[in-house]
């Protein structure tokens, strides 16, 4: 039977680089569940030093879209 090693440092660390998924981990940290959107915009308002409701749509679209095509796969 072959068991899944744990990430070594250096996937950590790869993982981690990225501010986007450091908030993507920070989310989570404090929700137990979200939809895309959600995530996309709490992160689009921490990255924009303002809140949800302050966040352009056109920001908002361009992290929800850099999530799906290269944080989340």
């Amino acid at each position: 039977m072959t068991h899944i090693s744990s990430f070594d440092q250096d996937t950590a660390h790869t993982i981690l680089s990225s501010r986007r998924r450091r908030f993507l981990l920070y989310h989570f940290l404090e929700n137990d569940h979200a939809n895309l959107t959600e995530i996309a915009l709490q992160i689009a308002a921490w990255e924009e030093d303002t809140s949800v409701e302050n966040v352009s749509e056109d920001i908002h679209q361009r992290v929800e879209i850099t999530l799906v095509h290269n944080h989340l796969p």
